[in-house]
Parts: structure tokens; sequence; C-alpha cells
């Protein structure tokens, strides 16, 4: 694969390619140096542009379905990891996850990312609650057995 880095096209490289074209044509009579560094960049900028059309197009896809459908599994993957953090979480906060996984991912796109902006900072919320409850009242073995 061919790296293209900005600015590794330069006065100089026009220069040479000028030099090759009077040592070709034997034309000494002008300066092609800035004729041929424009031309070189609009090249690599073509080639540029058509390289990240290409990879666009196969990343994200050439029309809106490829991009509907990539937001839906956005939406899946992120419904599922709050699923997931059911048992984590705090008991009395696990009604929120009383509807079950297959029915909720039923939902459309935009329903799924309501559910997640809703309910995401909830969940997070009481894992964290749940976390700390699980750690306050836990003492230190010595207090359980005192030295001898």
């Amino acid at each position: 694969m061919v790296q293209y880095s900005p600015g590794s096209v330069s006065y100089k490289l026009g220069y040479h390619l000028q030099g090759d074209i009077i040592n070709h044509t034997g034309d000494q009579t002008s300066d092609r140096s800035i004729y041929w560094t424009t031309s070189i960049k609009l090249t690599i900028w073509h080639w540029a542009h058509e390289y990240w059309s290409a990879r666009n197009q196969a990343r994200v896809g050439a029309d809106d379905t490829f991009l509907r459908q990539k937001e839906k599994e956005k939406a899946d993957r992120e419904v599922k990891f709050l699923y997931n953090l059911k048992d984590k979480i705090c008991a009395n906060d696990r009604d929120i996850l009383s509807i079950p996984l297959d029915q909720q991912l039923e939902s459309t796109t935009t329903q799924l990312n309501n559910w997640v902006n809703t309910w995401q900072p909830v969940i997070l919320r009481s894992l964290s609650r749940a976390i700390t409850f699980a750690i306050s009242n836990v003492r230190s073995i010595k207090e359980y057995f005192p030295p001898v």
C-alpha cells in the first residue's frame, strides 16, 4: 500500500522532473518546474480522493441501507451490553431490564437509541452503587480473627 504524507511533493521534485523533460525534449527556454509540481500534486490528490472514496464506500456503504444496518447493529450492541449488567446492578433497579432481551431487540433503531439514552445513565449509576455497597461494610480479616 502506498502511503501519502502531505508536503512530500516539493518544489525540488518539480525541478528534478523539469531536468528530465529538458533532457528528453532539449527545450531549455521555459521554467516548467511549477507546472510539473502542480501536475504531480493534482495527480496525487486525485488518486488520494479515489482511494478515500473506495475505502469509504467499502466501510460505510454506497447507500443509506448499509448505514442504517450499521446503526441498528450498534444500537443492538449497546442494549446487549446493558442487559449483560443485569446481575451486577442493584436488585431494586433490575426491573428496568424486565422486558426480555429478544423482545427489546425487535424495536426500531430509534426506539433502541432512545431506550439506551434514557436508561444507560441509570444502569451505570446502579452498577456503581452496587460496587460501593458490596465493599462498604466489609471489615478487615483481623477483625473476624483476632491475632492470638
